[in-house]
């Protein structure tokens, strides 16, 4: 006989298939997170203002289309940050988590949104390690 649950703790969202084979179900949020973005800027001090990245620039970090710091979408949102010259002419390297991570799929739900037809088209959501053609490094979560 199958077994009836009655509660069950996600910590993503319910996949339209899933919801499709049981239309009965019904999702009760109860707790909120947020996803950050950490960096580490090379030349920067703590006296320096921080980094401002709109959420297209972003999203072209994540997907490699930007992939150095003095990228020029990144010297205009942080013009004091190019006076004190410390947007160096480096590489940029990401990280990403290499196994199935919710906080992945709710990184990646964001990205996509704010830019559906690059993020959302090369890379997508999904909880899984796979970017697209992005050159992330990709490391377990463990070594974060």
């Amino acid at each position: 006989t199958p077994h009836i649950v009655h509660w069950v703790g996600l910590d993503s969202e319910v996949t339209d298939e899933q919801h499709a084979a049981h239309p009965d179900l019904q999702m009760y949020p109860i707790a909120a997170t947020a996803v950050v973005p950490i960096y580490h800027l090379p030349n920067a001090t703590s006296s320096d203002p921080p980094l401002v990245l709109s959420r297209g620039v972003l999203a072209d970090v994540f997907r490699s289309v930007i992939t150095r710091w003095d990228d020029e979408r990144i010297a205009a949102e942080n013009p004091a940050l190019v006076a004190l010259g410390r947007l160096p002419a480096a590489d940029i390297l990401v990280v990403v988590q290499s196994d199935n991570s919710s906080t992945t799929e709710t990184f990646r739900r964001a990205l996509t949104a704010f830019d559906m037809d690059g993020f959302g088209r090369q890379v997508g959501v999904s909880p899984g390690p796979e970017w697209g053609n992005s050159s992330v490094y990709r490391c377990n979560s463990a070594s974060f």
